[in-house]
């Protein structure tokens, strides 16, 4: 009898847990690229148990979409996309080809997706056998889904081309030199006036035609009531914000926003002239508890965290209080292996000889 008790409540809990939300992304890649990065083709899905949303992206290729669809391990379609339609929101800009829908999944179909055995092919007029191709890989805190040896949870640049070297923060040259990519580090000394909060944060972005995707992280220990992207620029709306970022399925290590968002022509001019901002919000807060710009990344610019964080012309109340921002920013990034421990020794270093935080 008790082993019948404990064999139900294996069941219950393996039933609950295929029954979780799961977000999963492929990232495409192929012959029929016309313009890698700045508009990579992505697959981005959602299962909630059997039941599987899709958005396929065709980024700016040089061949229309015919079809295409979704494959599993052993090379036998699962379903098909249908129709793609074409959108170019911001002129002269060229835009991208996208199909969306959902599908029913069967038990096992919906395990092997889960276990990262499937992948999409999206076939095109000058590629009938597959211009683009991805593994679709279910996103968690450990995951690694462009598979360049830097984990999703600190890779500023997410979908890296297999084989492409990658610098510490997982982009490669390539990547770099597109512009397509963002980086914010939110902390409460980025506020006016300071919020005098100890949390912090920091988010990637990526830009192209298809529109503006994110991925926000927090610790557990700060519960975000509302996080937001916001523009400098005062357009008369009454309101700087742009839009609320969505939060995404609860992990246990992080809180983690993340999804894709149109932007408005002028909203792009703010972006590249970095205007945009992030800010959180919480019930101890609820007037931004946390800031940070959202700064592009170039091969110039790899949009410094601890200048970020402790910003030089900050609130300090005295050097010593820019030192303990800059002492425990860098213990924080070296810990998430952001940087390597003779580049944070090299951080706190430098950090003594500033001026900064003296009256």
């Amino acid at each position: 009898m008790r082993s019948l008790q404990i064999a139900l409540l294996l069941l219950g809990l393996l039933n609950a847990t295929a029954q979780e939300p799961v977000d999963l992304v492929a990232y495409l890649h192929g012959p029929n690229e016309a313009s890698p990065y700045y508009g990579a083709p992505i697959g981005i899905f959602s299962l909630q148990g059997t039941n599987l949303e899709f958005f396929i992206g065709s980024g700016t290729i040089d061949s229309v979409p015919t079809g295409g669809g979704v494959y599993g391990p052993d090379g036998q379609l699962i379903f098909p996309f249908g129709g793609y339609l074409y959108d170019s929101p911001y002129p002269p800009f060229p835009g991208e080809y996208d199909t969306s829908g959902g599908y029913v999944l069967s038990q096992q179909q919906a395990d092997q997706l889960r276990a990262g055995l499937d992948y999409v092919i999206v076939t095109t007029e000058r590629f009938p056998e597959g211009g683009l191709r991805g593994q679709i890989c279910p996103r968690t805190l450990d995951s690694d889904c462009d598979f360049d040896g830097v984990p999703d949870r600190i890779d500023l640049c997410e979908d890296t081309r297999p084989g492409d070297p990658v610098d510490h923060n997982g982009c490669s040259p390539e990547q770099l030199q597109s512009g397509a990519y963002f980086v914010t580090y939110l902390y409460g000394g980025n506020i006016v006036p300071p919020a005098g909060s100890l949390h912090s944060g920091y988010g990637t972005f990526w830009f192209n035609m298809g529109g503006f995707r994110y991925s926000v992280w927090f610790p557990t220990n700060f519960e975000p009531t509302r996080v937001s992207v916001h523009s400098a620029v005062d357009r008369g709306y009454g309101t700087s914000v742009i839009f609320d970022l969505s939060r995404a399925p609860a992990h246990d290590d992080v809180i983690l926003y993340r999804g894709i968002q149109g932007l408005y022509p002028w909203d792009v001019d703010d972006l590249y002239s970095g205007l945009l901002y992030v800010t959180a919000e919480s019930a101890q807060f609820p007037h931004r508890q946390l800031r940070g710009e959202i700064c592009q990344l170039t091969p110039e610019n790899n949009c410094d965290p601890i200048q970020q964080l402790c910003p030089c012309d900050g609130s300090w109340k005295s050097h010593l209080d820019y030192l303990r921002c800059v002492y425990d920013q860098a213990r924080r990034l070296w810990k998430e292996q952001r940087i390597t421990l003779e580049q944070r020794n090299a951080i706190m270093r430098a950090a003594k000889f500033t001026d900064c935080g003296h009256p």
